[in-house]
Order: C-alpha cells, then structure tokens, then sequence
C-alpha cells in the first residue's frame, strides 16, 4: 500500500463579504470539495469587520491594486516570502480545482507505483 505524500507548503487567505454572490459560489465550492479541510485556509470577512478591511487593504496596497479593479473574493496565497493572489470566484474555484487535480494525479501515480 503507497502513501500519498503531497506538499504543497502553502497558507492561504481568502477574503469575503458577507452577502456578496460570487463568494457564495466560491463558499459553496469549498463546501461541496471539501476545500478547508484539505488546504490551509484563513477565511476573513471585510464588510463587516473593520479589522479584515484594513489587512485587506494592506494586501491591496502590497500588490500595487486599487478597489475599482479589484474585488472580493480576494485569494492570498502565501508560500515561504512569496505572496500571490487571485481575484473572482471563476478564478478561485480554477485555482481549486487544479490543486485537487495534482492530488488526485500524486494518488494516482503513487498507487500506480505500489
């Protein structure tokens, strides 16, 4: 029997409004893929909470973005001193969906090699 050993040494954060539709499609995917249990993954509401607002805005400023070109959903992806992001639920669930695709490709390959 293999184990499957898949590191992907990333911490995410995903930022959200309360009563915005295209989080709600991203909240709902993460629910149906099981998304939170399988990634690390920080979850901050920016409509109601001051203090998720202004680390938002931090990320914003950091990646040189301004609000009329950017919304939330808002990813940060963090790896090591790296700092990424992804906008838009389309864009979210993409970036979701290929990382359940590597997992699903590791389990394969490792159980191929068993």
């Amino acid at each position: 029997m293999g184990i499957v050993s898949v590191s992907f040494a990333q911490e995410y954060i995903l930022f959200y409004g309360n009563g915005c539709p295209y989080c709600a499609k991203v909240e709902q995917y993460f629910k149906d893929n099981k998304i939170t249990k399988k990634f690390d993954i920080v979850q901050k509401e920016v409509f109601y909470n001051s203090t998720n607002l202004k680390e938002f805005n931090g990320y914003l400023e950091k990646h040189k973005l301004t609000y009329d070109k950017i919304g939330v959903p808002f990813l940060i992806i963090t790896s090591g001193t790296d700092c990424n992001y992804i906008n838009g639920d389309t864009n979210i669930i993409d970036y979701f969906s290929g990382k359940l695709s590597q997992i699903a490709a590791a389990a394969c390959k490792d159980t191929a090699l068993s």
